[in-house]
């Protein structure tokens, strides 16, 4: 084998190795940090405790047919009495009606 192919299958393997742990195994990784909560209709929450003690909320919204209706992404600061700041919001409109 090429001392090429050895050192970029080294390289693959390490950063596979970093973000499987970083990602799934550690103590601070982000499916342990991370809950969802569904309503009956379809929508759901998504709530990620980031690691500087903030929270990310993803709000997903549908109508009573379940399709869909907004979408909203903000940040919650970890300061007592602080609002959710939206970084992201919009809704969805068709575009042609029938």
């Amino acid at each position: 084998m090429d001392k090429t192919n050895i050192v970029f299958t080294v390289v693959i393997l390490i950063f596979l190795g970093f973000y499987t742990y970083t990602v799934f195994l550690s103590d601070t990784a982000l499916i342990n940090r991370t809950e969802i909560s569904k309503d009956e209709k379809g929508g759901y929450t998504v709530v990620t405790n980031l690691l500087n003690g903030s929270k990310l909320i993803e709000t997903y919204e549908v109508t009573e047919t379940g399709a869909p209706l907004s979408h909203t992404l903000a940040v919650l600061n970890p300061d007592a009495g602080e609002q959710p700041r939206p970084i992201k919001s919009g809704t969805f409109i068709p575009k042609h009606k029938e």
